[in-house]
C-alpha cells in the first residue's frame, strides 16, 4: 500500500527486460531547474498476472443424459477441470444442475451474501456426486435464469477493483432440447416482433444480455461455452468388450460390442442383418441401423431410430435422409414433411448451442462418442489479451502550476507553501493535525465540518490508516470523496485518483475531453503537461508544459507491448526541509496498461517515485539532465 510521509515508494519491477534491445534516447541540455525522464517500458505478460477466474458449470441432468453419458463421463470431465484449476488461488467454481427444476449445488456464505461460487473442494465433490443422479426434464430457461442471477449477484457484490480483472467462464453441458419448451409467448415483450424461431432467439439473447450486464457492472470478461453431448451412435447399457460374454443380461440376444474410442467403451446391443432385419430384443429398438464407429468400422445393430444425425445418410432406412448435415434442415421440423424427426432434438441443440456460444465469443463442441468428452479446449485462464498502454504520466507532487509559474508544495499535499502559511497549517506535514486526513481534503470539505487544524473522526471509518488500492488516498478519504477504495483510477480515465484530487478534475467521471478553464486545452492534456486545468494559463503554457514523446515499439515475443518514452521540461522547485534536506522534489511516474481493445476499462498501474534535490540556482542531485529509468524503478499496484 502507498503511504504518505514515507521516503519513497517500494520499488519493485516492471515486467520488461528489453532495454538493451532498443537502446537509449538522447540527453537533455543541462538546466538546473529542469529534469527529463527517459526509458523503455513494457506491459506485463498477461500470463504472469493471476487475475480472478470464476467458472460456472450449467449441467443438464435429465434422463437423456444418463443414456448419453452412462458412466457420468461429463462429470469426470468437470472433475478433471476442477482438479487442475482449483489449486490456483484466483479460481472459484459454481455448479447449477437442471432437470425439471434448476438448483445451485454450491451455496457458500461470503460475508452476509450467499455466493454461487466456492473454493471449497469438499463442497464441489458433493456437487459432482449429485450430478451423477439423473432426473426428469430439462428446464434450460430456469437454469439460465438462476445461473445469470448468481453471476450478476456475484459481480454486483464484488469490489470494483478485483471485479475489473475478473473473467467469468460459463460452461453449459447439454444433451437435448429444453423441456418444457420455450414458447413464443416467452418472446413477447422481449422482442418488438416475435422471431420466427422464438426458442433460438430467446436463448441467444439471454446469454448475450448476461454478458453485457456483467461487463456493465465492471467485469473484465464473460464467455459462454456449449458442450453438446450427442445422443450417441449406439444405444444400450454400458459394458466392457474386454470382459467377454455374460455382461448383457437385461434381454436375450444382446451382446457387448465396441462402441467408443476407449477399449472399455462398449454397449449391449442386438446385432442385425440389413438384408433380413430382426430386432426383437427390445420393442423400443426395432430399427436395424448402420453406424460408423470411432475406429472407422461399421456396426449393424438394433436401435430406436436415426442416431447419426450429422452425416446426411439414411442410417435407419426409413426413406428420410434430411438431418443436421443439411443446411436447409428446419429448426422446428416436427410434423413437417421430408423431415427426419429422430434428429429433431440433436439439430435443435446444435443450432441453439452454437448461437449461445458465438454470442459471447465462446466455444461450441459436439461430442459424438461419450468416451471422448473433455473440456480441455476451453480457455479457463485469466484474461490473456495483450496489454497495451492506457496512460503514461509524470507528475511532480511538490510543484503546483500557477499563472506565474510553479510554486512549491513542500509536503506534497496539494496546497502550496504560501497557502498553508495563510491557513496556519504546516507546509512540511501533509496532515497537520495527524488525523490521517490530508490538509487539502479537510480544507476543501470544511463546509462539511472538517478542520485541517483539529483532528476529525468518522464513525463509519474503521481504520483511517488503510489505503487498499495504494493510490495515495486512504480508504476513509476516498469515502469522503466518493471514489472507490479498490480502484487506483475510479473513473477509468487513465489518471489515478490522487492525481485528480490534486488537479481538481473530476475523480468520479471521465472529464478528460472537457475544458474546465476554457483555454482551448482539454483537462487530460493539462494533467499530462502539469499545467492548471482550472485556470486559463495559455500564455505561459509553452514554457511550463511537460513535453512527452513516446514510440510504440510493438509486441515482443513473450506477449508484451514496449514503448520508448521521453518526458522533458519537468520543472523543479525549491522546497523546505522535511528532514531530508531542502529542495526535495518527489516526482511520480505512472504507467497504466489495459487489455488490447479495452482502452475504456480500468487500468493496471506501475508506479515509480524519483527523488530529485534542487539547490537554486544552479545545482541539483543527480546532476544528469535526464534520469534513465529501468525496470527496477517501478512497483505494480494490482488494486
Amino acid at each position: 500500500m502507498l503511504r504518505r510521509g514515507t521516503t519513497a515508494l517500494l520499488l519493485l519491477t516492471l515486467a520488461c527486460t528489453d532495454r538493451d534491445l532498443y537502446g537509449k534516447v538522447g540527453q537533455e541540455p543541462a538546466q538546473a531547474d529542469k529534469i527529463a525522464f527517459t526509458g523503455v517500458l513494457c506491459t506485463d505478460n498477461p500470463a504472469t498476472r493471476k487475475f480472478p477466474v470464476k467458472i460456472m458449470f450449467i449441467v443438464e441432468s435429465g434422463d437423456l443424459l444418463s443414456e448419453v453419458a452412462p458412466q457420468s463421463e461429463h462429470v469426470n470431465a468437470m472433475e478433471a477441470v476442477i482438479s487442475q484449476f482449483l489449486p490456483i488461488a484466483n479460481v472459484f467454481v459454481g455448479v447449477v444442475r437442471y432437470d425439471r427444476d434448476a438448483i445451485s449445488l454450491v451455496t457458500e456464505m461470503t460475508g452476509t451474501v450467499n455466493s454461487g461460487f466456492t473454493r471449497d473442494a469438499a463442497l464441489l465433490d458433493g456437487a459432482l456426486a449429485l450430478l451423477r443422479n439423473p432426473g426428469q426434464g430439462r428446464d434450460l430457461a430456469g437454469a439460465l435464469s438462476l445461473a445469470g442471477s448468481l453471476i450478476t449477484g456475484d459481480a454486483f457484490q464484488a469490489d470494483r477493483g478485483p471485479l475489473s480483472r475478473t473473467k467469468y467462464v460459463v460452461v453449459h453441458i447439454v444433451s437435448g432440447t429444453p423441456n418444457p419448451a420455450i414458447l413464443p409467448i416467452q418472446c413477447e415483450g422481449i422482442f418488438p416482433v416475435v422471431p420466427p424461431i422464438c426458442e433460438l432467439a430467446y436463448l441467444e439473447k439471454v446469454v448475450r444480455d448476461l454478458r453485457l450486464q456483467v461487463l456493465d457492472l465492471g467485469a473484465a470478461e464473460l464467455t459462454f461455452h456449449t458442450m453438446f453431448l450427442d445422443s450417441g451412435q449406439v444405444e444400450g447399457e454400458p459394458c466392457d468388450p474386454r470382459a467377454g460374454a455374460g455382461q448383457c443380461t437385461s434381454a436375450p440376444g444382446l451382446t457387448c460390442v465396441q462402441a467408443g474410442a476407449r477399449p472399455n467403451a462398449g454397449r449391449c446391443v442386438q446385432l442385425c442383418d440389413p438384408a433380413a432385419p430382426l430386432c426383437n430384443a427390445n420393442p423400443a429398438r426395432a430399427a436395424c441401423v448402420s453406424t460408423r464407429l470411432p475406429n472407422g468400422t461399421t456396426l449393424d445393430h438394433c436401435a430406436s431410430g436415426e442416431l447419426a444425425c450429422f452425416d446426411g445418410m439414411d442410417n435407419d432406412r426409413d426413406g428420410q435422409t434430411m438431418d443436421c448435415a443439411d443446411p436447409n434442415y428446419p429448426y422446428a421440423c416436427r410434423g413437417q414433411m421430408n423431415c427426419e424427426e429422430d434428429c429433431a432434438s440433436a439439430c435443435h441443440v446444435d443450432r441453439f448451442g452454437l448461437a449461445m456460444a458465438l454470442s459471447t465469443g465462446g466455444r461450441y463442441e459436439r461430442f459424438e462418442s461419450y468416451d471422448q468428452i473433455n473440456l480441455g479446449r476451453i480457455d479457463f485462464r485469466s484474461t490473456q489479451r495483450l496489454f497495451v498502454l492506457k496512460e503514461f504520466l509524470v507528475f511532480n507532487k511538490n510543484a503546483i502550476p500557477t499563472l506565474d509559474g510553479f510554486v512549491p508544495d513542500s509536503d506534497g499535499d496539494g496546497l502550496s507553501d504560501a497557502e498553508e502559511a495563510g491557513l496556519g497549517l504546516s507546509p512540511i506535514e501533509p496532515d497537520s493535525d495527524f488525523d490521517y486526513y490530508n490538509d487539502k481534503l479537510e480544507h476543501d470539505l470544511r463546509t462539511l465540518g472538517l478542520d485541517p487544524q483539529s483532528p476529525n473522526t468518522f464513525p463509519d471509518c474503521a481504520d483511517p490508516t488503510i489505503d487498499t488500492d495504494g493510490d495515495g488516498l486512504y480508504d476513509c478519504e476516498e469515502k469522503l470523496l466518493g471514489s472507490d477504495k479498490t480502484l487506483f483510477d475510479t473513473d477509468a480515465d487513465g489518471f489515478p485518483d490522487n492525481i485528480e484530487f490534486r488537479t481538481r478534475t473530476n475523480i468520479l467521471f471521465n472529464d478528460n475531453l472537457d475544458d474546465l478553464d476554457l483555454d482551448g486545452v482539454n483537462n487530460g492534456k493539462e494533467i499530462r503537461a502539469h499545467t492548471d486545468a482550472t485556470t486559463n494559463d495559455a500564455k505561459g503554457r509553452a514554457e511550463l508544459a511537460y513535453r512527452y514523446r513516446s514510440t510504440d515499439l510493438g509486441p515482443t515475443t513473450d506477449f508484451r507491448s514496449c514503448y520508448d518514452f521521453r518526458v522533458s521540461n519537468v520543472t523543479l522547485v525549491n522546497t523546505l526541509d522535511r528532514g531530508f534536506g531542502p529542495g526535495i522534489n518527489d516526482i511520480e511516474i505512472y504507467f497504466g496498461q489495459v487489455p488490447d481493445g479495452a482502452l475504456e476499462k480500468f487500468g493496471l498501474f506501475h508506479v515509480s517515485q524519483q527523488r530529485i534535490q534542487y539547490f537554486p540556482p544552479d545545482r541539483r542531485v543527480p546532476d544528469t539532465p535526464a534520469v534513465d529509468l529501468d525496470e527496477d524503478d517501478f512497483t505494480f499496484f494490482e488494486q
